[in-house]
This record gives C-alpha cells, structure tokens and sequence, in this order.
C-alpha cells in the first residue's frame, strides 16, 4: 500500500510533459508591438513546439513580470539581457539568443553619442521601469524612471528631459504613434547593441536541454532571420498588428 501510494504521488508530481502536451506560461513586456519583440515572441513559440509545448503568451509591465517569471507565476521570459541569474535567482538563461537590440538614444537635441553610455552623463535621462539594460547603464546619471516609452518620448519632446532611452525598434514605434518623426531623432551610433535570451524558471530545469537544442537547431537553419525579417517587413508596410488604425 505504501509503495502504491508513493508511485500515485510520485506520478502526480511529474511535469505534465510525461503525459502529453503541456502549457507553459511565457512571457515578455507589455506595449512592445516592434518587429524585435514579436519576432523573438514567434521564435520561442515555434522552438517550444518543437517539443511538444504550447505557450500561452502573457504581457506584463517589464519589471513585474520578471518578479512573476522569478516568482514561478510565469514559467518562460521570451527575451532579457544575459546574467539576470544573481538579481532573479530562480531564472535559469538560456544559452541561444534569438534576437538582438540595437540600444539608442533619442533626442530632438543634436548630441555626440560617441562614448556610449558614458556620454549621457550630463543629461537628463527618461527610462522605462524595468528596461535592464539602460537602467545598469545609467547608474548614478539623471534619471527619471517612468512607466511607458510614450510617456519617456513626451517627456523629451516637451523638454523636462535631454533624451529619452529605447531600443531602435521601440523608438521608431513611439515616435509613429506619437507623430514625432520630424521632432524626436535618433542619435547614432547605437549605445550598444545587445543579444537577447529567453529564460526559463527553474522549476522547468529538465526541459533546458530540450529548449536549447531546438533553438540552436532553428539557428542554424536560419529561422531566426526569417521570422525577423518577415516583422521587419510588415512593420514598414504598416501592416497586422503593426496598423496604428488597429
């Protein structure tokens, strides 16, 4: 009796991809209708089916949902920057980058980018809460954290700050929303350009190896670029989800 009872709790325990399909919880920010985002967003899709997972697709504000991610609530963050591991214990990274962001300055401002971050210094400087890269790199300048792109792009167009911070493909999609094209630039050279990783919450460790491989397997078959370049184009069309009348 006890052996039985041990193999029915044992049995119950197991991941549900013992026993068919599973669905995990997958997520990456709100608000980020960009070629980047969605392409990245496609690439985990298609790599988790691959091994027999679903995802469901959650978006959240960019901090909270590394918190639900970290917390177990989610199972799956579809692109952060490398070495989340010593803030958010419980993320295991994984090793295959699906995409990469070109991090930018934007400024109706002409200003020298040349020395990368170093050169923001002695500006005033609009971050997204939870947007990792430009919040360790912007340690100790003038920053105001606000909550949406939009709201970091009004805050450059009116002048309470020199610049406002996001990756190229999230600029260019505030500035069309917001009809700034002729008032917010972008100031090149990028900042940096940065790969991206999904992550997965440790309690999914087994499937790390299975993950991997299909993603490195989609790589080298040049899925990434395909599914990137095929955003890309709907986004200059202005078509799908990248339709501002929808």
């Amino acid at each position: 009796m006890k052996k039985l009872l041990f193999i029915i709790i044992f049995n119950f325990l197991l991941p549900m991809t013992v026993w068919g399909a599973e669905t995990l919880v997958c997520a990456r920010p709100q608000g980020q209708t960009t070629p980047m985002h969605v392409a990245a967003e496609k690439i985990i899709v298609e790599a988790f089916e691959k091994i027999g997972i679903t995802c469901e697709i959650r978006y959240l504000p960019g901090e909270r949902s590394l918190l639900n991610t970290n917390n177990g609530i989610n199972d799956v963050e579809i692109l952060r920057i490398s070495g989340l591991k010593s803030k958010y214990p419980n993320l295991l990274e994984i090793p295959v980058s699906t995409v990469v962001s070109e991090q930018m300055a934007w400024s109706r401002h002409s200003i020298n980018v040349d020395k990368g971050w170093e050169s923001l210094r002695p500006y005033r400087i609009s971050v997204v809460r939870g947007y990792k890269t430009a919040e360790k790199n912007t340690a100790g300048m003038n920053v105001h954290v606000i909550s949406t792109w939009k709201q970091a792009f009004k805050l450059a167009e009116i002048g309470r700050v020199d610049l406002a911070l996001a990756s190229r493909f999230s600029g260019m999609q505030t500035i069309r929303e917001l009809e700034l094209k002729d008032i917010i630039k972008a100031l090149e050279p990028p900042l940096v350009v940065t790969p991206l990783y999904p992550y997965l919450h440790k309690k999914h460790e087994a499937l790390l190896p299975q993950i991997t491989k299909a993603l490195q397997d989609m790589l080298a078959e040049n899925r990434f670029n395909v599914i990137l370049e095929q955003e890309k184009e709907k986004f200059k069309k202005g078509e799908g989800i990248y339709s501002l009348s929808e």
